[in-house]
């Protein structure tokens, strides 16, 4: 519920922002060229969707695995926390040690993968910017001569073009981040709408005979006595009754 209130909610605010973002760059890169943006757009957008669409498939295995390798380490530092006297009465030192190194080395691995991912995604996004850099410095050389993209229109096309890459990469951030976060929607209907309900208070075909279960609920004692094993007696001649 944490997730879906604070996490989901500012992951869908900023993936739609950034949307928005990424639509304004390019109807200013393609008003600036006066249209001949959209000729390169149909095949860089291709590009784009082919390197996010496997982007997300490896980055949400990898966040679901960097989740579930970091549970040990908080895990163990609980544990360690608690036991620490029990630890040292039984000269456990090491284990834990031993142990806590395996877990962060685990952490570290796939937390590295994760990072390398979005290292491998920046470079591509990279390259987009580059194309579109360069696809409208090279119009703007080309037709200088007739003057089809003034200067200042040339160079708010160039100042788009490289604000469009940071954006492309948030876009992808944002989709695996709230693709992510969405298992927490998912676990939330499966706790709401799958587990099968209790069984009723009382089910009459199951209740036992009342002849041989207790109908009250009354505990009585009559001169009841009590010793420990072969000593004296304790409790003598007791009489009482207890709801």
């Amino acid at each position: 519920m944490d997730k879906i209130d604070l996490d989901l909610t500012q992951s869908i605010g900023q993936g739609m922002g950034t949307v928005f973002s990424v639509l304004g760059s390019v109807g200013a890169i393609i008003g600036a060229t006066k249209g001949t943006f959209l000729v390169p757009l149909v095949p860089i957008g291709f590009f784009y969707y082919f390197i996010q669409k496997w982007f997300r498939k490896t980055s949400t295995e990898l966040k679901r695995l960097t989740s579930i390798s970091g549970s040990p380490i908080f895990a163990d530092f609980s544990q360690v926390h608690s036991g620490t006297a029990t630890i040292l009465a039984y000269k456990q030192q090491s284990r834990f040690i031993n142990q806590c190194k395996s877990s962060f080395d685990k952490f570290n691995a796939s937390y590295n993968l994760d990072y390398l991912a979005n290292l491998w995604l920046g470079l591509r996004l990279d390259l987009i910017g580059g194309i579109i850099c360069a696809f409208i410095a090279g119009l703007a050389l080309a037709t200088i001569s007739i003057g089809f993209i003034p200067a200042g229109w040339a160079g708010l096309a160039l100042s788009f073009a490289i604000e469009i890459t940071a954006n492309l990469k948030m876009g992808v951030r944002m989709i695996a981040t709230i693709e992510a976060d969405m298992n927490s929607v998912e676990r939330v209907l499966f706790y709401s709408n799958k587990i099968e309900s209790e069984s009723p208070e009382v089910i009459p075909d199951k209740d036992p005979d009342s002849t041989s279960w207790p109908t009250n609920g009354v505990i009585e004692f009559d001169n009841f006595s009590m010793r420990y094993r072969s000593g004296p007696l304790v409790l003598k001649q007791i009489t009482f009754k207890t709801r």
